[in-house]
């Protein structure tokens, strides 16, 4: 016999996820700011990232493509400094 449960949690108990996210960079000049931005024009939604004095705009496989250089790059010099 399988039996279902179905619990119910309020909205302030599981609020709705906020896609924009923040990353505190001292050296690069303060906060780097990331956030979906849907471009009508192109008919598809973009990963904003806003810099100290600069904004780009990349497609989600540039983005991805961007995340993984950054930690390859950053382990590769935490080995090189025997971190």
């Amino acid at each position: 016999m399988s039996h279902t449960i179905v619990s119910h949690t309020r909205e302030i108990d599981n609020p709705p996820f906020d896609p924009k996210m923040t990353v505190d960079a001292r050296f690069a000049g303060g906060t780097i700011t990331l956030e979906p931005q849907h471009e009508e024009w192109l008919g598809e939604t973009l990963v904003k990232v806003e810099l100290p004095g600069h904004t780009l705009a990349l497609r989600t496989f540039e983005a991805r493509d961007l995340a993984s250089a950054l930690q390859s790059l950053a382990a590769f010099i935490d080995e090189e400094a025997g971190r």
